[in-house]
C-alpha cells in the first residue's frame, strides 16, 4: 500500500512462504477468534508475539473498530521501520525450509531491513482495508475520500463495510481521535452519535 504496509487475507498471515517473501516482521489481525497457526515455531520465528496484534473483529454492522483504531495506528508506527531480528535459522530449516544457504541469506537481508507490516482480516477487503485507510489518514492529515482511491489503486478489491465506512467518516470527524478525555471515557460528540446508532 505504501512502503513497508501491506494489506492480506487470512492466508497471507499464516503462510510462513508469504511473510518471508514480503519480509513481513509485524501482524495486525482483525479476526474473531485468533489462530493457532500464528503459535507455530516457525510462525513465532519470523513474527514474535509482541510483534503480532490482535484485535477481535467482526466484519458486522454493530462491530465497533473506531476504539481500536488508535491503538492499531501506534502499533503500525512502532513497527514500521524497525529492523527484525535474526530468526532462529534451525527452526526454519526444520519447518519446510530445506535450503539451507538460502535459508541463510534470507535471514540476513531480513535482520538487515527495515520493518513490514501486514494489516489482515479474513478476506482482505473489508477490516483490514478499513484499519490502513484509518492509519494512512492519520499519518498523512488527509481525507477518507482522497486515501481511499489511493489504497484502491493500489489494492483494487478492498471494500470496508458501509458500517466500517461511516466509522471512517466519524474518525475524520473527530480528528483521529474519538475520546475527549485521556483516560478514555468520554467519547466526542460525533463518536457518541454513532455508538447511539448502532
Amino acid at each position: 500500500i505504501e512502503p513497508g504496509l501491506f494489506i492480506g487475507d487470512l492466508a497471507s498471515a499464516i503462510s510462513i512462504p508469504i511473510l518471508m517473501a514480503h519480509h513481513i516482521t509485524a501482524i495486525v489481525s482483525l479476526l474473531h477468534v485468533a489462530q493457532p497457526a500464528w503459535a507455530r515455531p516457525a510462525n513465532r520465528e519470523l513474527v514474535p508475539a509482541r510483534n503480532h496484534m490482535f484485535v477481535q473483529c467482526d466484519d458486522s454492522p454493530a462491530q465497533d473498530i473506531l476504539c481500536s483504531l488508535n491503538a492499531i495506528c501506534d502499533f503500525i508506527d512502532a513497527h514500521l521501520g524497525r529492523p527484525k531480528a535474526m530468526p532462529d535459522l534451525k527452526t526454519l530449516i526444520m519447518h519446510g525450509h530445506d535450503d539451507e544457504e538460502e535459508v541463510l541469506m534470507e535471514a540476513f537481508a531480513r535482520a538487515a531491513e527495515p520493518g513490514k507490516v501486514l494489516v489482515h482480516c479474513c478476506e482482505g477487503v473489508s477490516r483490514s482495508a478499513t484499519a490502513v485507510v484509518a492509519y494512512l489518514m492519520r499519518k498523512h492529515e488527509r481525507r477518507l475520500g482522497q486515501v481511499l482511491a489511493d489504497v484502491k489503486r493500489r489494492r483494487g478489491r478492498i471494500a470496508p463495510s458501509r458500517s466500517f465506512m461511516e466509522q471512517l467518516r466519524v474518525w475524520e470527524e473527530v480528528e483521529y481521535e474519538v475520546w475527549e478525555d485521556e483516560a478514555r471515557t468520554v467519547p466526542k460528540e460525533a463518536y457518541r452519535r454513532w455508538l447511539d446508532r448502532r
